[in-house]
């Protein structure tokens, strides 16, 4: 990387070295290469990219279209909305299912109290 800039290592580290070095400016330039070597760094610094090409990704879609869809602006999320869906399906399921089953249980035992009483 310092060899594509066109600059010395012994710059480098004289660079990061001054004063200078503790603008945020300066900061800005050298995060990239500071976080080759700290992946701690690398790691925020993406997640800080991500963020902001969201954002940018967001303007855009407002340019376009001139209002954002609805689930960018109420805070609606299609994926929590189906799983919540879902999941009161299944609950659902599994409450007629119990009680099929427990009429089952009582039927049974029904009819085997009938016999019972019929045979004495």
């Amino acid at each position: 990387y310092l060899q594509d800039i066109g600059i010395t290592e012994e710059q480098f580290q004289d660079a990061c070295k001054s004063p200078f070095a503790e603008s945020h400016s300066l900061q800005t330039i050298l995060q990239p290469v500071l976080a080759a070597e700290d992946f701690n760094m690398f790691k925020n610094m993406m997640v800080q990219k991500n963020v902001e090409l969201q954002l940018q990704a967001i303007q855009l879609i407002q340019d376009r279209n001139g209002v954002l869809p609805d689930c960018l602006t109420n805070g609606s999320d299609m994926v929590a909305n189906l799983e919540q869906k879902e999941m009161e399906l299944l609950t659902e399921a599994l409450r007629r299912s119990k009680e099929e089953y427990e009429q089952e249980q009582l039927t049974k035992v029904t009819k085997s109290c009938s016999k019972i009483l019929d045979s004495s």
